[in-house]
């Protein structure tokens, strides 16, 4: 959809074939096409008010899942341009759509030179073709081999990936020293915490030198402007203690400047000029972490918070600072499932959407030249490095498995990143063997399985795969074998959940007209698949009800999640006890079992008697995980965390005793994965993986000339 005709619009004149703004005082700027062509269908559809759907079907050809952010950011950049005193030349019908305020007037053909008789005009073509032909042939000649073999060159230019570190375990979060003589990264070994190294890079036989050696957990390093202090996190191993510190490298004297908190995604980024230091952190007065400022000039400075307060309905995550210090890059999520890039200018606080539905962004870093900007981004279960260009939004794949947290030298086009390449697969452990036993894969290849579940009734598991380049829900045997995908929904789909008739199974997906989450009920006969009524954005990892009529999951509501249930007769979802909540599994007693959050235990309920406080089960310090636990008619399957290693314990309901059932070392099993278990052959089965072998590079890419 674009029209070619130039129009007016106040006091300005839009030129949709150059995708031009011009004002009366002659400033032309230069917009984003889809800008333009929003602002061309308000025009033509003037005066006539235009939804958002039908600007998005138009504009994004349907994609709502995109559009839906797009055009927001459109209008928001239109009206920038289009200020016109105190007038809105865009007009917004609140919950429907918008219109013109004004009339476009468009330009007639009066406006274009005239035009020359045909005869003269062929005539004085063919005379000027006579006269210069032998003095431009040559010149466009070599005008066109230059350019052939420079664009040429650049496009041939090799991708150059080298190894910076090499030592077994996890080498992640390089940041490149000022004068690019260094980097200092954490590095974890295995059934070991994180630490600090400082590696130089111009003896590359000289090992690494360790800075940090306490009992805590250090990571995300940046460097002070001048090279000579290193500002840092620090966290417990449970999670609850989380600190930012500043080291001064010859001395290795470290203080703390500032708190965070510990059970969340951190990050940190100093501004080029070494003044101001970003981190994640958390203050008296605010339910949700966010981005505060410290000014490191002044020794008395006080942390001040950049971040929105408690009415925002997003998260502020990841940030870097622009290299001329006016604007900073921040990645926010508004819903679980989508998180995108901004750019705001720190003077105005105003900010511009650059990034629609990329995926969980994996670090990200400013080129130097100021006008792009590096990032990671995983997207069904797979990282790859991205550029993208602020001039346009123009966003080209670097082509980069397991491109994670860039870092650049100083003045230069070079960037260092860790490879992030862990694939996970689902085991299974025997609890007959009388000896001991080792997990064993159950369905495992070189692509992400997670989150099974099994159907005694069915007699088959359900989890995710993105085998087909989606996260869809497939199913198998009990042995592996059989497999078959139930959805193609072609998104990323999660937390498949057998009903206990075998019939059905409830998942979470994406929302394609906004930012979200839906519950999903998927008939496996006829493959169906029925979308939950729901008033809620967000939803948390279903489960069902005894009887099988409804869904029992958490939902986010101002801040807080609840349990409810959600009926398949499509009728409004009702409230399930009062406490907050995010995961629930109803017993064969009726009794609902749950989990708060993040180390807050295990606790239960009688559903039939809703005035009843709810009993915790099993404290904090016994039972920390949200989601991956099980019940039984005996007992209680679930991953406790210790400093340096995982285990899956057992929780017997008559003797109340926990026993220790399997031994796993850091980061091979997902707090965020499931545990089932299959009573007819005595074995659970969970996701893990490998244990990640996370290494350093150095790249040299012509995209990033």
């Amino acid at each position: 959809m674009q029209s070619d005709t130039p129009f007016k619009l106040g006091q300005f004149t839009v030129n949709p074939r150059e995708y031009l703004i011009e004002a009366s005082d002659d400033k032309k700027n230069s917009l984003q096409p889809k800008f333009i062509e929003v602002l061309v269908y308000l025009a033509t559809k003037y005066p006539h008010l235009v939804g958002r759907r039908e600007l998005i079907e138009n504009v994004w050809d349907g994609n709502h899942y995109v559009g839906e952010k797009a055009l927001t950011n459109a209008i928001w950049n239109l009206r920038q341009e289009l200020k016109q005193g105190d007038d809105q030349l865009i007009e917004t019908v609140r919950k429907i759509g918008y219109r013109l305020s004004i009339k476009p007037e468009f330009l007639s053909q009066e406006n274009k030179p005239d035009e020359q008789p045909v005869e003269q005009f062929q005539l004085s073509q063919l005379l000027n073709w006579k006269r210069f032909s032998l003095v431009l042939f040559p010149v466009f000649v070599i005008a066109f081999s230059i350019f052939y073999f420079v664009h040429a060159l650049q496009g041939n230019a090799p991708v150059k990936i080298s190894s910076v570190t090499t030592e077994p375990g996890r080498e992640v979060f390089p940041a490149v020293s000022p004068d690019g003589r260094y980097i200092v990264y954490a590095t974890r070994l295995i059934s070991r915490k994180f630490d600090l190294h400082l590696k130089d890079l111009s003896q590359p036989d000289l090992l690494p030198r360790q800075l940090t050696f306490s009992s805590e957990g250090e990571g995300r390093p940046v460097w002070g402007a001048k090279g000579e202090k290193i500002y840092y996190v620090r966290k417990s191993w449970d999670y609850t203690r989380c600190e930012v510190m500043q080291m001064t490298l010859v001395t290795a004297e470290q203080k703390v400047i500032g708190l965070c908190p510990g059970h969340e995604n951190f990050s940190i980024s100093i501004s080029g000029d070494g003044k101001v230091l970003a981190y994640t952190g958390i203050s008296e007065g605010y339910s949700k972490s966010g981005i505060y400022f410290l000014d490191l000039s002044n020794p008395e400075a006080k942390p001040q918070r950049f971040s929105c307060g408690n009415e925002c309905t997003y998260s502020d995550r990841d940030f870097a600072f622009s290299p001329d210090g006016k604007f900073i890059a921040v990645t926010r999520r508004e819903e679980s499932l989508v998180e995108d890039i901004f750019l705001v200018e720190l003077q105005t606080r105003e900010s511009r959407q650059l990034t629609f539905g990329q995926g969980d962004i994996r670090g990200l870093a400013w080129h130097p030249d100021g006008k792009r900007i590096v990032f990671g981004s995983e997207n069904f279960g797979a990282r790859e490095g991205y550029v993208i260009s602020l001039d346009d939004n123009k966003i080209t794949q670097l082509n980069i498995p397991g491109f994670s947290y860039p870092s650049f030298f100083p003045n230069s086009h070079e960037v260092v990143f860790h490879s992030w390449q862990v694939l996970s697969h689902i085991s299974y452990l025997s609890l007959l063997e009388v000896v001991a036993a080792t997990p064993f894969p159950l369905v495992q290849s070189e692509f992400n399985h997670g989150s099974p579940h099994y159907s005694q009734r069915a007699n088959r598991l359900v989890y995710v795969s993105n085998e087909s380049g989606y996260n869809e829900i497939w199913s198998s045997a009990v042995d592996g074998s059989q497999r078959k995908k139930l959805t193609n929904m072609k998104t990323n789909l999660s937390s498949p959940r057998w009903s206990y008739d075998g019939e059905s199974v409830a998942f979470l997906g994406p929302k394609k007209e906004r930012l979200g989450d839906n519950l999903y009920v998927l008939n496996v006969k006829t493959r169906s698949i029925k979308k939950l009524v729901s008033p809620f954005n967000e939803h948390y990892r279903p489960s069902w009800r005894r009887d099988d009529s409804a869904v029992i999951a958490a939902a986010s509501q101002n801040n807080e999640s609840k349990l409810y249930v959600f009926s398949l007769d499509g009728s409004n979802p009702k409230s399930l006890g009062n406490s907050s909540a995010v995961f629930a599994i109803q017993a064969t007693d009726n009794s609902v079992w749950f989990t708060k959050g993040r180390n807050q235990g295990l606790w239960r309920f009688n559903p039939e008697k809703p005035d009843d406080e709810a009993e915790r089960v099993l404290s904090g310090e016994q039972f920390g995980v949200r989601y991956n636990w099980t019940i039984t008619e005996r007992g209680l399957y679930y991953q406790f965390d210790q400093i340096d290693h995982h285990r899956i314990n057992y929780y017997d309901f008559n003797s109340k005793k926990v026993t220790p059932l399997v031994k796993f070392p850091t980061r091979t099993l997902d707090r965020f994965g499931s545990i089932t278990y299959i009573p007819e052959e005595e074995k659970i089965v969970f996701t893990r993986s490998e244990y990640p072998q996370v290494d350093i590079k150095r790249l040299d890419h012509p995209i990033l000339h």
